[in-house]
């Protein structure tokens, strides 16, 4: 394909290496030297091509509607001077999953309106639509799993193998590739300005300047690859690259498309290197940041929630974390992650401040618990013991605590309580009834088993 667009062999060659325009010196002799070149090498017109190769104009159709985008190819120039020496941005926080009420809804409202509808009735309804035409279905269908298949492709993203595919880590791998390694010196010699601190404020990211030589990425993304069970390899890296790392809770609604419990990072990243970060967690607003990097450490250290009951905005140097070896080995220690492997990509806690890391610091020194040998047993399993008849669900009246199988959310630490009547409870006031009294009337709300 490649030959029919470019040609054989072209007239410079023929003539050992002899420049092709060399002896041409107006316009008209470089428009017919060029034609010339056009026969000689027998190059293809691009028309003349697709239509010739169908499956050219097909691919030319799939890349305008999926949008595909070849970052060394746009980026060229700067790809070759070394790649981006600050970049910004806020990738999708998507992962790329079939929904098919969702698609179904572009031609059916009812598909997005209707909550759990019955599956006969789904079905039905799907197939009376796609009888009248399912192109734009199966195109839908064939680009989610094409984007699942590149994005979870191993060799394209080795460093995501094994993590769950979400959009957002691609782009920030990929950021990492298209970062320079030298960062922006200019002419003079002299470092441009880049940035010491990002944060979110009036809908859009700002940052602070401060002289640099290397270069520095930017992202506001979410952060469950911090805590996923098997992402050890990619937190290892993340690690590495991490400068800075503010974590977030939308409970002020900065970002009211998504829940208020949601949680999200600023992060900048730079060249791999050890030495540590810089991390602050329980964080609502990202001027609490900026104030408490100038904080003199005077008063007391905030929390989670002030003394109003309002999400604690204060600023304080403790809420600034210093994450270095010591601090990883007390995550993995915390987490039973221990091993030599391990430290280096432990899964991290979200500390309000410095006294609540120090605390986890003594925690990680103690004993273990599983170092102490003792019997347990688990319990009933809830399907197993109904199937073999050793439970049976009804309520019942019950006198002895014998005769109860408490589950998990019958378990809860509570001052007392005080049944005004069965089955009515108000939990955290003392109750004035013994504790035969209370079983007695208690029995019927907490007995959903009786074996």
């Amino acid at each position: 394909m490649l030959e029919a667009l470019l040609g054989k062999v072209s007239k410079a060659e023929s003539r050992g290496g002899r420049g092709l325009f060399a002896d041409d010196t107006t316009w008209a002799e470089l428009d017919e030297a060029e034609q010339n070149e056009v026969a000689f090498t027998q190059m293809r017109q691009v028309e003349q091509l697709l239509d010739e190769h169908r499956w050219l104009g097909v691919c030319a159709e799939i890349a305008a509607r999926e949008g595909f985008f070849h970052w060394e190819l746009d980026f060229a120039p700067l790809f070759t001077c070394g790649g981006f020496d600050l970049q910004l941005g806020n990738p999708p926080w998507v992962r790329p999953e079939w929904k098919e009420p969702f698609v179904l809804a572009e031609d059916d409202a009812w598909f997005g309106l209707v909550d759990k509808p019955h599956v006969g009735e789904f079905l039905d309804r799907r197939e009376l639509m796609l009888d009248d035409g399912d192109t734009r279905y199966l195109n839908e269908r064939a680009a989610v799993a094409g984007v699942s298949a590149y994005l979870g492709n191993a060799i394209q993203w080795p460093r995501l193998n094994k993590v769950q595919t979400n959009l957002y880590r691609c782009f920030i791998d990929r950021a990492w590739r298209s970062a320079s390694n030298t960062g922006l010196v200019s002419r003079n010699g002299m470092s441009f300005t880049a940035i010491k601190a990002l944060t979110w404020g009036d809908g859009a990211l700002t940052c602070k300047a401060v002289i640099i030589t290397r270069q520095l990425v930017g992202l506001l993304h979410p952060d469950s690859h911090l805590s996923e069970q098997g992402a050890d390899e990619f937190r290892k890296e993340v690690y590495r690259r991490t400068r800075r790392q503010w974590n977030f809770t939308n409970q002020l609604k900065l970002f009211e498309e998504i829940g208020n419990t949601r949680t999200f990072s600023i992060v900048v990243y730079g060249n791999p290197r050890p030495g540590g970060f810089l991390m602050a967690a329980s964080l609502y607003h990202p001027d609490t940041i900026d104030r408490s990097l100038m904080h003199d450490g005077s008063g007391p250290e905030p929390g989670i929630k002030d003394d109003n009951d309002e999400w604690d905005l204060r600023p304080h140097s403790s809420r600034i974390i210093v994450v270095d070896d010591a601090t990883l080995w007390s995550w993995a220690r915390i987490s039973g992650e221990s091993g030599a492997d391990n430290i280096s990509g432990a899964r991290p806690f979200a500390l309000p401040n410095q006294s609540s890391q120090n605390v986890l610091t003594c925690l990680a020194s103690a004993p273990r618990f599983g170092a102490i040998e003792f019997d347990c047993d688990p319990g009933w399993v809830e399907a197993s013991a109904q199937r073999r008849g050793y439970l049976t669900v009804k309520s019942s009246r019950v006198t002895e605590w014998s005769d109860v199988v408490l589950q998990g959310p019958h378990i809860s630490g509570s001052p007392g309580t005080d049944v005004d009547h069965p089955g009515d409870f108000s939990w955290g006031r003392s109750s004035s009834m013994g504790p035969q009294e209370s079983m007695t009337r208690a029995s019927a709300a907490l007995a959903e088993w009786k074996p």
